[in-house]
C-alpha cells in the first residue's frame, strides 16, 4: 500500500538537484522492498537556472538558453552577475554563428599560442574567430583568454559579427559586461535572426 513520507529539508539547503534514497524496513520481518533512488530540484524557481530569478535579464537568459548559446556556469546556475571571460565570449559568439546557419571557417595553422591550456572547443572556437575576421588577439600570436571583456569590446566583436550595437559603445565603454548584460546583447541578435529567416 503506498505510503507518504513527510520531509522538512533543511533550511540552509541551496537551491540545486539533490540525490535521495529511501529504504524501508518492514516491522513484521516479511523482506524488504527494494530501496528507492531519485533525484528531485530543491526550490521555487524557474527553470532553467534558479540563480536568475531577480535579474531582469532572465527573459533573455532563458532564451539564450532554449537556442543553446549556453549551458550555464554550473548545475541549474548561470552566475548573472559574473563578468565575461574573452574566451566565453569566442564560445557565445560560434555558436551564434553556428544558429545563423554559417559554416565555420578554420585557419590551417593555429594563431594564438596562449590558449593551449583552454579544452579543444574552445580552441576551435578562438580560432575560427580570428579566421572570421572578427578578432586579431591583444598583441602578435596572443589572445589573452582570461582577460575580461568590455562593452566596448563586446560592441566591436557583435558590430564585426554584422550586428549594430552602437547603443553599448556608448554607454560604459571601459564597464565590464555581466553574463545577464550578454545574455540579453545575444538575445536579440538571436531574435533579430529568426525575424530574418522567417521573412518572404
Amino acid at each position: 500500500m503506498p505510503r507518504s513520507v513527510p520531509w522538512a529539508p533543511d533550511g540552509t539547503l541551496e537551491w540545486g538537484t539533490y540525490v535521495a534514497s529511501v529504504q524501508s524496513i518492514p516491522i513484521n520481518g516479511e523482506p524488504p522492498p527494494r530501496p528507492a533512488r531519485f533525484e528531485f530540484v530543491l526550490g521555487d524557481f524557474s527553470p532553467p537556472f534558479f540563480d536568475d530569478e531577480d535579474s531582469p535579464h532572465e527573459a533573455s537568459i532563458d532564451h539564450v538558453a532554449a537556442v543553446g548559446l549556453t549551458s550555464g556556469c554550473a548545475d541549474l546556475q548561470f552566475c548573472p552577475l559574473g563578468t565575461v571571460e574573452r574566451w566565453q565570449m569566442a564560445l557565445f559568439l560560434t555558436r551564434l554563428w553556428a544558429l545563423a546557419g554559417m559554416e565555420p571557417l578554420l585557419p590551417g595553422e593555429p594563431v594564438f599560442t596562449d590558449i593551449g591550456e583552454y579544452p579543444d572547443a574552445t580552441q576551435t572556437a578562438i580560432e575560427e574567430l580570428a579566421a572570421l575576421g572578427i578578432t586579431s588577439g591583444v598583441a602578435d600570436d596572443l589572445f589573452d583568454p582570461a582577460g575580461l571583456v568590455s562593452r566596448r569590446e563586446m560592441a566591436l566583436f557583435l558590430d564585426r559579427q554584422g550586428d549594430r550595437q552602437e547603443e553599448v559603445a556608448a554607454l560604459e565603454p571601459e564597464g565590464t559586461v555581466t553574463r545577464e548584460q550578454m545574455a540579453t546583447f545575444l538575445s536579440r541578435i538571436v531574435a533579430t535572426l529568426l525575424s530574418e529567416s522567417a521573412s518572404p
